[in-house]
């Protein structure tokens, strides 16, 4: 057990810092383990923490102390633990036997490639038994960099410059706050005590235990011992903060604006909500006895959240709401974030990855959770929709590259950042798996793995494992015929990428033929990676809903009979629930467009039709599917009314926007797409109608955004109407989700005059949410003059904005229009001295460089780079899709596209245009 005896004081040690520390030097780089060495394990640490947070000190620091009960596992002749930024005194270390007998130290080692602290003692450390490492003073700076134990600000009403220290500690910055042995299998209890200042409170993982007053206006709280739990997964702050009232677990801690404005109800009731969800839906109890969430200021929060065990900390913008300031964008977002960091407490809380090699255990199980949940909660949401766009379309997108990961991928350094498939193709790959499984197989093998691993750590097969235990149980085993669930899934979660499925019918036998490949873009890519995929089946003739797998296709082709008749079509891959793309033969493809043409197009479910658009288009940038295709299938989407489809198309039409811009023929291009929405225009209106579904006010913020971007005359005009009617009259009847529309359609035509009052209406703007789309609108101007006024304005006139906005401003100006892309560019180049430490140039480049398709707009990126000296890491990154943009437009696929815009455009759909063309 720990010993308690031990006094903590909190003096500053003479040199406040370590004496005697040797600096570990010769070690090349990529022959360096950062992980730490196996012979000792933390049982149980004591951290005490006091941050200085008086105004004008800079920078403001915090002092701390620890004590660590260790097991040793194996003999050893030091303890090895991480710390980084901290400054330890040499005099105030110990290690200690249980016994009480102290244990000499030798020499101490910092390691700060590794962060390591290395205590080397007198006499050797004995197997199984404990002892107490006992640090009684550290120094550490409050950073500025997000991470860590760390400073944040805001204002209050009266702009007053508020304090408060909190903490971000995903994956390797526990460290930065106390010595620890800062990996996530290194599990243990913590008692955390935090002194803090009569006009601050404070909270942790745990319920307050007591509050001691150490005088002269210092208070010192404890908190409960938590369960057994990782480092990362540490967090407390010390605030001015008020918060709700405690609801059954629930607490919501913000600014007291925000609080006494009622900012935080909606999160408090949608955490009650989710939170008995899961509870009820995994059949495991949440662990802790209170769920605490707090509103961090979004310019000191780099992510959206962070799910720290029973205090999980979010960017303001993400947890607090308001019905007179916020979208229904916005609301849906809030309610899936609380869910992504409730899904955690389960998945990475309750049970951990054994190493960040398997992070997708975490994040693939929150991004899916998140619309899974939500669903629940939120059905008449219609969350399946958004989720196939949202993360199942999107992993599509990103992971079709010659420098994709796979999910389970071994990253190098531990601060590298998680790869996107860890979360989209992570979530995407879960539900493929959820429905060849069965939803009850599902979820009562998550059942069984939760509780097996509670409290410990994991690997994907100890899931597969549970998961083949739930299929004997139900007796479903024959579902993966004569396969086990760790077969089919390795070959999802260890290869990078993900194939397409070719299917080619031969009408005369009635046979098919099923062959697999790599999707790539660039078919210059060698890749013979095979996956086993679970392939169904949808006709006229049977049901959409049983999407188990008909057919496990495992090698690289197979042949099945199908009886189907020769102008009957059929689709692979029902509601889209696998990870892959399909391809047909010409034929198949011929009845599919003529059938939702001519037919009815509810026929085919909504999410197979979202697929046949987003396939099509991906199909053709690549190379493997004639750019007729995906035109002539699109000419359907004048009858659509759901959001899926009509999403995925505007998303396919994002890149074909960008190669376009500069042909003679932008304008066939532009009519075109109109004449696509022009049916949803026409069914949904302009403004928000009474009997509206919740996807439906989605499709009309979007089809709006994208009818004024590519120069719909009357959605341009209809929205100027309201900022000159709004200038007139110095009232507005704009709704949230309007203004995600109208400002930035009204920006595109509006004169200088108008522009000004809108710019005038940001400055005396007070709520976030209706700032940032004020800020959004003003750079979707296609005036030159107008837009280099605005950007000196946020980049060269004293701005108060954080480089975080800049770059989301910058972003959105590169977004709105090629003009403002273009703009942009030069204005980089021109300004680059100026501008440099004003924005983050690195994030800005990879945010702008996939938008780029000429040989000039390169060259502009190109000359920025070597101003800035990006690392050749980062440099090849910003290149790459560039590249790849110039290379597409030098093939033949633009001229296609050309030839189809001038004949076929404004025709209609027929069969018998079909045969003759494709």
């Amino acid at each position: 057990m720990l010993l308690y005896f031990i006094t903590v004081t909190f003096g500053i040690a003479a040199n406040g810092h370590l004496r005697t520390i040797e600096h570990e030097t010769g070690l090349e780089v990529s022959n360096i383990s950062y992980r730490l060495p196996r012979h000792i394990r933390p049982i149980l640490y004591e951290i005490f923490l006091e941050p200085h947070l008086e105004p004008g000190l800079n920078p403001a620091t915090f002092t701390g102390a620890v004590i660590i009960e260790l097991k040793v596992m194996e003999k050893a002749n030091n303890v090895t633990l991480h710390g980084k930024q901290l400054n330890l005194t040499e005099n105030k270390i110990k290690i200690l036997h249980t016994s009480g007998q102290e244990i000499g130290i030798s020499k101490i080692v910092k390691d700060d490639l590794r962060d390591f602290f290395i205590f080397y003692t007198i006499t050797s450390l004995i197997e199984d038994e404990t002892y107490i490492l006992i640090i009684e003073e550290y120094h550490g700076i409050l950073n500025l960099e997000n991470k860590g134990f760390y400073l944040a600000k805001y204002y209050d009403k009266r702009g007053r410059e508020r304090r408060l220290a909190t903490t971000q500690f995903e994956p390797t910055y526990a460290r930065q706050a106390y010595p620890c042995f800062d990996e996530p299998h290194m599990k243990a209890e913590f008692i955390i005590s935090l002194i803090r200042s009569e006009n601050f409170s404070s909270i942790s993982n745990e319920e307050l235990l007591h509050t001691t007053n150490l005088g002269g206006g210092r208070y010192k709280d404890t908190y409960k011992k938590t369960v057994i739990m990782s480092t990362y997964l540490t967090a407390f702050v010390v605030s001015d903060y008020k918060h709700t009232n405690k609801t059954e677990r629930h607490r919501v801690f913000a600014d007291e604006d925000a609080i006494d404005n009622g900012e935080a109800e909606y999160a408090l009731k949608t955490a009650i909500e989710l939170l008995t969800t899961f509870e009820h839906y995994f059949n495991v109890n949440y662990t802790l006895s209170k769920m605490d969430q707090i509103a961090i200021p979004d310019d000191y929060f780099k992510n959206g959240a962070m799910e720290n065990w029973g205090l999980v900390t979010y960017r303001k913008s993400l947890l607090l709401y308001s019905n007179l300031s916020a979208s229904i964008i916005e609301r849906q977002f809030i309610t899936e974030t609380i869910a992504h960091e409730f899904a955690h407490q389960w998945f990475g809380d309750l049970v951990t990855c054994v190493w960040w090699r398997y992070i997708w255990l975490h994040e693939g199980f929150a991004d899916y959770f998140q619309s899974f949940i939500t669903a629940l909660v939120k059905p008449e949401w219609d969350v399946s929709q958004t989720f196939l766009l949202e993360s199942v379309h999107k992993a599509l997108r990103h992971d079709n590259s010659n420098t994709t990961k796979p999910m389970n991928y071994d990253y190098i350094n531990p601060e590298d950042e998680f790869d996107y498939n860890a979360y989209a193709k992570g979530g995407s790959v879960i539900r493929m798996f959820e429905h060849f499984l069965t939803s009850s197989v599902f979820k009562r093998g998550l059942s069984i793995y939760l509780n097996k691993y509670a409290f410990s750590t994991a690997k994907p097969h100890d899931l597969y494992g549970a998961l083949q235990k739930a299929l004997k149980i139900e007796k479903k085993e024959h579902l993966l015929a004569n396969l086990t669930v760790s077969d089919i899934l390795v070959t999802w979660d260890s290869q990078s990428g993900y194939p397409v499925v070719n299917v080619k019918r031969n009408y005369q036998t009635g046979s098919i033929t099923l062959s697999q490949r790599c999707f790539r873009f660039n078919e210059k890519i060698e890749d013979n990676s095979v996956w086993y995929i679970p392939i169904n089946i949808f006709t006229a003739q049977n049901s959409s809903s049983d999407t188990t797998a008909d057919f496990w296709l495992i090698n690289s082709t197979d042949t099945i009979q199908y009886s189907l008749s020769k102008n009957s079509w059929l689709l692979v891959n029902k509601q889209q629930t696998g990870y892959y793309r399909v391809n047909y033969d010409r034929v198949n493809w011929m009845n599919l467009i003529g059938f939702l043409n001519d037919q009815n197009i509810n026929d085919i479910p909504v999410l197979n039709r979202a697929q046949l658009i987003d396939d099509t288009f991906n199909l053709a940038r690549a190379g493997q599917l004639h750019y007729y295709t995906p035109l002539f299938l699109s000419k359907y989407l004048v009858k659509e009314t759901e959001y899926a489809p009509t999403q995925a198309f505007l998303n396919a039409i994002e890149f074909l926007n960008l190669v376009l811009f500069d042909a003679p023929e932008y304008s066939l291009f532009q009519n075109y797409v109109i004449d696509i929405l022009s049916g949803l225009y026409k069914n949904l209106g302009f403004v928000k109608k009474q009997n509206d579904r919740h996807l439906d006010k989605r499709t009309r913020i979007n089809v709006l955004r994208w009818l004024c971007k590519i120069g719909h005359k009357e959605c341009r005009e209809n929205s100027l109407k309201y900022i000159l009617s709004w200038q007139k009259d110095n009232k507005t009847s704009l709704t949230p989700d309007m203004e995600e529309y109208v400002f930035c359609g009204a920006m595109r035509i509006a004169n200088y005059n108008s522009w000004t009052f809108l710019y005038q209406k940001y400055e005396k703007a007070a709520n976030t949410s209706h700032k940032r789309r004020l800020l959004l609108g003003l750079g979707c101007s296609e005036d030159e003059n107008i837009l280099n006024r605005f950007l000196d304005k946020i980049l060269r006139n004293n701005s108060s904005l954080s480089i975080k906005e800049r770059n989301s401003i910058l972003i959105a100006v590169s977004d709105a229009s090629s003009v403002g892309l273009n703009l942009l560019l030069d204005y980089l180049g021109k300004n680059f001295e100026e501008l440099q430490s004003r924005v983050n140039l690195k994030d800005l480049l990879a945010s702008i460089s996939p938008k780029l398709t000429t040989s000039e707009q390169l060259n502009k990126v190109i000359n920025l780079c070597n101003k800035y000296n990006l690392s050749p890491l980062l440099f090849e990154k910003v290149m790459k899709d560039p590249k790849e943009n110039i290379q597409w437009r030098k093939r033949e696929f633009l001229d296609v596209i050309k030839s189809w815009l001038i004949t076929f455009s404004e025709t209609s759909v027929t069969k018998n245009l079909l045969d003759h063309l494709m």
